[in-house]
């Protein structure tokens, strides 16, 4: 009788943990200070999935020198879309997505990755994701404080 009630009380207990981590698709909206403090991406919807764009960079005049298409590489980054097409996996994960890296110009498979403390990890890969790098992005809750040095684009 002891055993049964351990067994209960252990699935009670995941349960209820299971509930507290759960995640919405929306949960992604919002502005994101990247891990080096030098943008703020903020993720909106575009269609049925989810978008990215830089709306703050501490170097606001920046432009986009390593496009691989000649015609964007005078365009400044603030205001440009960097994540596309996401969904949401139904867990904490957005999948599916691609991630623009402004240092080399490249398009990169990416998934991003919510825990329990709000931390959004963004994972850029090449094929599978072990092959990859993740950075931590934290929610912007003063978007403010980190318009010191330079310009926003909302």
């Amino acid at each position: 009788m002891i055993r049964f009630r351990m067994i209960f009380l252990f699935f009670i207990l995941f349960f209820f943990i299971s509930i507290a981590h759960a995640f919405q698709a929306d949960d992604i909206l919002g502005k994101w200070i990247t891990t080096d403090k030098d943008a703020v991406i903020e993720f909106y919807k575009c269609g049925d999935k989810y978008c990215g764009k830089i709306v703050w960079a501490k170097d606001s005049d920046k432009k986009d020198i390593h496009n691989p298409d000649l015609s964007l590489r005078n365009r400044p980054l603030l205001g440009a879309t960097i994540l596309e097409d996401f969904v949401f996996n139904g867990k904490d994960e957005w999948v599916k997505g691609r991630i623009y890296n402004p240092d080399d110009g490249k398009k990169y498979r990416c998934k991003l990755m919510m825990n329990s403390d709000g931390v959004l990890k963004v994972r850029g890969y090449l094929l599978v994701p072990f092959l990859g790098k993740t950075v931590e992005w934290r929610r912007v809750n003063e978007f403010s404080k980190y318009h010191k040095g330079g310009k926003s684009h909302d």
